[in-house]
Parts: structure tokens; C-alpha cells; sequence
């Protein structure tokens, strides 16, 4: 129960402006309990983290980033969908570190990669595609889409 609270805490934390505190959240409760439980205990947070998102930037978005992202990140979800049937718990920690693992790679080496990636639609096909698989594993597509954005 107090990891559950401490994930959370750090979810909203992360949307109080201390970004990728949230990412924490998901393979700091799989230690303690099975991924999709963990999942499952998060989720309503983040809709309503999500949903209040929404509400605030409903004047400012982008037409064109939504168009290319929308359908790559709905296939990303089916193919997540298919593996997690497959996969033990254990996979799903695993996959949940890596992909923990690689947003830290990217924070580290931002400066870096923004020099050579530069958003167009075959980075917002990529980009969007990964951000369904990681939200679907583990709740965590936001960094994969301001990896595009």
C-alpha cells in the first residue's frame, strides 16, 4: 500500500513540474506487485491526470502532430496488446526497466538527440508506434511523445 501511495505521489509530482518522476512510478511498484496490477492501480490517476491535460491545453494543440501520432500509437497498443498476453510477469518487469532505462538514456543525452532528430512524420510514425506500446506495457507513453514533439 505505501508503494502504491509513493507512485502516486509521484505521478502527480511529475505533472506538478518535476517531468519524469512518473516514469518512476510503474517499475517502482512492479517490485513489489505484478505489472499490470501495478498498472491497474495507477490508471485512474493518470486519466484524470490526462484528462485535466486536455482541459487545459484544449486551445493549443496540433492538428498535424495528432493526425500522424493517433493511428501509429493506436498500432503500437494492438501490438502491445498481443505481446502482454504472451508475456510473464517477469517479461513485463523487464520490458518495464528497459523502456525505464532509455528515457534516462534520453534525458541524459537530450541535448544530443535533438540535434539529429528532428520531428517530421516518419519521427511522429516512430515516435507515436512506441508511445502505444509503452503506455499499453506501462503507462508511460508521454516521454515517447516528447521525444517527437
Amino acid at each position: 500500500m505505501a508503494v502504491a501511495i509513493i507512485g502516486v505521489c509521484l505521478l502527480g509530482i511529475s505533472k506538478g513540474g518535476f517531468l519524469g518522476l512518473g516514469v518512476m512510478a510503474l517499475p517502482l511498484m512492479s517490485l513489489f506487485v505484478s505489472p499490470l496490477q501495478a498498472a491497474a492501480i495507477i490508471l485512474p490517476t493518470a486519466l484524470a491526470q490526462d484528462v485535466l491535460t486536455v482541459w487545459t491545453y484544449r486551445h493549443n494543440w496540433s492538428a498535424w502532430n495528432l493526425k500522424i501520432m493517433l493511428p501509429s500509437m493506436t498500432a503500437g497498443i494492438g501490438i502491445a496488446w498481443f505481446m502482454a498476453a504472451s508475456l510473464s510477469p517477469s517479461h513485463i518487469r523487464l520490458a518495464v526497466g528497459l523502456i525505464a532505462a532509455l528515457f534516462v538514456i534520453r534525458h541524459w543525452a537530450s541535448g544530443r538527440f535533438e540535434r539529429f532528430i528532428r520531428p517530421n512524420a516518419a519521427t511522429g510514425i516512430i515516435f507515436g508506434g512506441l508511445g502505444g506500446i509503452t503506455t499499453m506495457l506501462a503507462n508511460a507513453g508521454g516521454p515517447a511523445w516528447q521525444m517527437h514533439l
